[in-house]
C-alpha cells in the first residue's frame, strides 16, 4: 500500500513538472543600458525585450511556440530567427545594418513598424513570414524569396527601392488590406502579388509592375492611387469577379507592348472604375483586349498615345468593348488607335 501510495505522488510530480510553463526571459530594463550578446528565448512562454537593451547579435525564438514583447528603443544587430514563433511589437523594430537576416515566424505589430536596413547589397527576405498590423519599410533592395503574409492591415513603404521577386511571393489574406507604395516591382509575373480571396484588397500607390512574364489577378479588388505604371512585354491578366479602381487624381499608365486582358471570371463590364475625370488610364502603345464578357470605360479620362490597339472578343454588341460618351478621351498627337472586333463609343 506504501509503495502505491509513493508511485502515486510520484506520478503526480511528474504531471505537475510537465504542465509547470518555463519561466518567461526578459532581457533589459527601461532605467538602465544595458548590452547583450545572441539571447535565445524558452518557448511556450510570453518573453520581453525591455527599455535601453542593445541585442548587438539578435535573437532566437525557440520554436512555434514562443513569444516574444518587444518594448525596446533600440535598434536591433545580428541574426533574428523567430522558427515560427510570435513577436509582438509595443515599439518601432529597427534592424541594424549589421543584421544578416530576419526568419520564418509571425510579427503582430499593433501598427508598429519593421524598419529594414540599409545595406549596399539586396537584402534578402526568405522563408515564410507573417505580417499583422504592421508597416514594413525598405531601406535598401529587397530580393522576395519567401512568401510574405499580411493580416488585418498593412503597408510596405518601400522608399523608391526595388523589391524583386526571386521565387517569392505577396499574400493578402481573407478580410485584409494591403498597401504598397513607392516600389518598383521587378521580376514580376504569375502569382508574385495575390489576394488570397475576394474580401482582400490592394492599394498599388506610385508604383512601377515590370512584368517578366504573364500575370493573373484573380481574386480581391485593387486601388491604383496616385501614379503607378505596368510595364513589360507580357499581359496583365484581370480575372477577378470582383471590381477595381483608378482613383480621384490617380494615373494608371499601361506602355509599350504590353497586354491588359480583361477577363472576369463572372461577366460584368465595369469592373475597371474610374472615380471621376481626373482619374486617368494612360494607354501608350499597349494593348488592351477584352473577352467577350466586354468591357466598359467610363467616368474618367482615357489618353491616348502612340500606337494603342484595341481588340475585343465580342459575337454581339451586348459583348463590345465599350467607350462610354461620358468618358474623355485624349488622343495625343501621332497617336494611332487599331480595332479589332467590336468597339463601340456611345
Amino acid at each position: 500500500m506504501k509503495n502505491n501510495i509513493k508511485f502515486y505522488i510520484r506520478f503526480l510530480s511528474v504531471i505537475f513538472f510537465l504542465h509547470v510553463p518555463l519561466e518567461a526571459l526578459i532581457v533589459g530594463s527601461k532605467s538602465a543600458a544595458s548590452s547583450q550578446v545572441v539571447v535565445t528565448f524558452p518557448s511556450a512562454t510570453v518573453n520581453k525585450i525591455l527599455g535601453y537593451t542593445a541585442l548587438e547579435r539578435g535573437f532566437i525564438l525557440t520554436d512555434n511556440l514562443t513569444a516574444c514583447t518587444f518594448d525596446g528603443y533600440l535598434p536591433v544587430s545580428g541574426a533574428v530567427t523567430l522558427n515560427g514563433g510570435i513577436l509582438y511589437l509595443y515599439k518601432d523594430f529597427v534592424l541594424s545594418n549589421t543584421l544578416s537576416s530576419i526568419t520564418g515566424g509571425i510579427i503582430r505589430g499593433n501598427y508598429h513598424t519593421v524598419e529594414l536596413p540599409q545595406i549596399a547589397a539586396d537584402y534578402t527576405l526568405p522563408g515564410i513570414m507573417r505580417f499583422d498590423r504592421t508597416t514594413l519599410v525598405c531601406n535598401s533592395n529587397v530580393s522576395i524569396t519567401g512568401a510574405l503574409n499580411f493580416s488585418n492591415v498593412c503597408k510596405i513603404d518601400a522608399r523608391g527601392k526595388r523589391l524583386t521577386f526571386n521565387g517569392g511571393s505577396i499574400v493578402v489574406r481573407p478580410n485584409s488590406y494591403l498597401i504598397l507604395e513607392n516600389a518598383c516591382l521587378a521580376n514580376f509575373g504569375t502569382a508574385r502579388l495575390q489576394c488570397l480571396s475576394n474580401t482582400a484588397s490592394i492599394t498599388l500607390r506610385n508604383c512601377v509592375i515590370s512584368l517578366a512574364s504573364d500575370y493573373t489577378f484573380s481574386q480581391g479588388s485593387l486601388l491604383f492611387d496616385l501614379d503607378n505604371i505596368i510595364i513589360g512585354t507580357n499581359k496583365f491578366i484581370y480575372s477577378s469577379p470582383v471590381g477595381s479602381t483608378i482613383a480621384s487624381g490617380a494615373m494608371l499608365q499601361l506602355d509599350r507592348s504590353m497586354t491588359l486582358s480583361y477577363a472576369p471570371s463572372r461577366a460584368n463590364q465595369n469592373l475597371i472604375f474610374m472615380q471621376d475625370s481626373t482619374s486617368y488610364l494612360y494607354l501608350d502603345g499597349c494593348t488592351v483586349h477584352s473577352t467577350r464578357t466586354g468591357l466598359h470605360l467610363s467616368n474618367g479620362t482615357l489618353i491616348i498615345d502612340d500606337k494603342v490597339t484595341m481588340s475585343s472578343e465580342a459575337k454581339n454588341t451586348a459583348e463590345s468593348f465599350w467607350l462610354d460618351s461620358n468618358l474623355n478621351i485624349v488622343v495625343r498627337a501621332g497617336a494611332v488607335v487599331e480595332i479589332f472586333g467590336s468597339v463601340k463609343y456611345q
